[in-house]
Formats: C-alpha cells, sequence, structure tokens
C-alpha cells in the first residue's frame, strides 16, 4: 500500500470529524458519529450542548455523560437498522435516559456503513434535526 492509501485515510478521517464538528454547530446537539467496521467514534458539540440550561444542574449534566456512555458500549446491540429512530425521554431503551433525546440513523459514509446521532436534552430542535440526518442518511 502507498503513500496514496493513507493519504485516503486520513482524508476520509479529516472529512468524518469535520462533517460531525458541523453537524453539532448546526443542531445544537452532541453529535456522535460511528463507523461500524473500525468500531471509531467522533464527538463534537460539547460547546454547544453544555450551554443549554439545563447542563446548568451537575447531576443532569452526569447522568448525560452516564447516557452517552451507555449508548457508545451498547451500540452493536442498539437496533439502528434503516430509517430515522426518535426516542424522547422514557421512550429511551437505555438506563438514565429520561430527561434526553436521541435521534439516529444508519447512514453510509465515505463507501463504509455508519451510524450518526444527535443527543440532547428532550427540548431540541426535532425538526430541524430530523431534517440535518435525513440529508445524511444516503450520503
Amino acid at each position: 500500500m502507498g503513500d496514496w492509501f493513507n493519504d485516503e485515510i486520513e482524508d476520509n478521517i479529516k472529512f468524518i470529524q469535520v462533517l460531525t464538528k458541523n453537524l453539532a454547530q448546526i443542531s445544537g446537539a452532541l453529535v456522535l458519529s460511528y463507523l461500524e467496521k473500525e468500531k471509531v467514534f467522533w464527538r463534537e458539540g460539547w460547546e454547544e450542548i453544555l450551554k443549554e440550561p439545563e447542563f446548568g444542574e451537575k447531576d443532569f449534566a452526569v447522568n448525560f455523560a452516564e447516557f452517552l456512555e451507555n449508548f457508545e458500549n451498547d451500540i452493536e446491540n442498539f437496533k439502528i437498522n434503516s430509517g430515522i429512530k426518535i426516542y424522547i425521554g422514557k421512550e429511551n431503551p437505555l438506563k438514565r435516559a429520561k430527561d434526553f433525546s436521541l435521534i439516529s440513523s444508519r447512514c453510509h459514509l465515505l463507501n463504509e456503513d455508519g451510524i450518526i446521532c444527535l443527543l440532547g436534552p428532550k427540548r431540541m430542535a426535532y425538526d430541524k434535526n430530523i431534517s440535518l440526518i435525513k440529508l445524511l442518511e444516503n450520503f
């Protein structure tokens, strides 16, 4: 494998990082991108999500961190198949998730299967964020 292969991998990683960061800035949510083959996560949006008023409460922030960790640990079993999945509050199948929302979808990023998720408090801009995810489903 030559330098072109390493350059392509580096370009793909940069692309996914930028995509995840831009999606976080536009959505105001914490965005998680996941490539299944490599089992690699990218997380962006901490700056945006921590500005939300709910995160002023320490317990809320701690519970959100645990919610994110539980989701990442269980992502392989988290039935994210075709279509957009939306879980609000108690609909979330994860522990400590009653105060949070999760919008997720399978997608095809740079010829690889992946998952894009927007996570945040229950009070999020659902219409806008669902539209953003729809744009990426067939990317």
